[in-house]
């Protein structure tokens, strides 16, 4: 069988680790926004009305961007799929932490997550975080009260 073309390879770009010496309780890891896919809704909506890309995901929260800026404290669900060689694709809950102000585009934030909605979303996230970071210590510092919430069954 012939070696499969360099354009049949999984996508392979560098995902840098970055330390937690800014006071964060996890490490997170840095990811290409052009190859993520970030939807989001307020709980209770039954759709994602705004789509952003990812900058940096960790086991307590993430940083994003949408087109409009949302409210700090707002809370809000995301789905976001992570680059790789597989595509891991995770849902959230949590509040919007901080905007950073980053000029003009879209308006970049931080996500503080307070529960993981689907029953392997939590697993998935600590897979992937531990196969870019080269170690099976993804967990924070100090543990907040991130939950596992099983999906709700439809009415």
């Amino acid at each position: 069988m012939p070696d499969p073309s360099p354009n049949d390879a999984p996508l392979k770009f560098p995902i840098p680790a970055q330390a937690t010496d800014d006071g964060r309780t996890a490490p997170r890891v840095s990811v290409p926004p052009m190859y993520t896919l970030l939807r989001a809704k307020r709980p209770g909506d039954d759709k994602y009305p705004w789509a952003g890309h990812l900058y940096d995901v960790s086991m307590t929260g993430m940083r994003f961007e949408l087109d409009e800026p949302l409210k700090t404290g707002e809370q809000i669900q995301l789905r976001a799929m992570l680059p790789g060689s597989e595509h891991v694709t995770i849902r959230v809950e949590g509040r919007v932490a901080r905007m950073h102000e980053d000029g003009p585009g879209p308006a970049r934030m931080g996500l503080l997550i307070e529960r993981f909605l689907g029953p392997h979303d939590r697993r998935k996230l600590t897979g992937y975080l531990q196969e870019r970071l080269g170690t099976p210590d993804v967990a924070p510092k100090t543990s907040p009260a991130v939950e596992q919430t099983p999906l709700r069954k439809a009415a």
